[in-house]
């Protein structure tokens, strides 16, 4: 004899439920290592650039090593429309990687921004 408990269709519900907030995580942490890896390659160019820009003195070379970077690293794969600025004082270089991660939902943009500065090397007398 069967009782009438009426949770027929409970843990297909429960399932459909459990399933989405799983998928959502997943996706999440997968954005989240896009934008990590994003932020990671655009440091890595800011600070090649950085290293460049410290001991040569002519304008642009450090912005094209860092685009340069960015290429070999994948470059629109990896950092979407990356942009390397470069500000220089006689004592001090910053320079400045933007772009945007890679987005598994079209239309979404998350920017991606990282730094790097350092003292200018100047030879002196003593």
């Amino acid at each position: 004899m069967r009782r009438d408990t009426g949770d027929e269709g409970m843990v297909s519900l429960e399932l459909a439920v459990l399933m989405s907030a799983v998928l959502f995580i997943a996706f999440a942490l997968i954005q989240g290592a896009f934008w990590y890896h994003a932020r990671t390659v655009a440091l890595g160019a800011a600070q090649e650039a950085l290293r460049v820009e410290r001991y040569d003195g002519s304008r642009g070379t450090g912005a094209q090593v860092a685009t340069d970077f960015i290429n070999r690293l994948g470059g629109e794969d990896v950092l979407r429309a990356p942009v390397v600025s470069v500000a220089r004082s006689p004592v001090q270089v910053t320079v400045t990687v933007t772009g945007r991660s890679v987005a598994l939902v079209p239309g979404v943009a998350i920017s991606v921004s990282q730094s790097a500065a350092g003292p200018v090397e100047r030879f002196t007398t003593s």
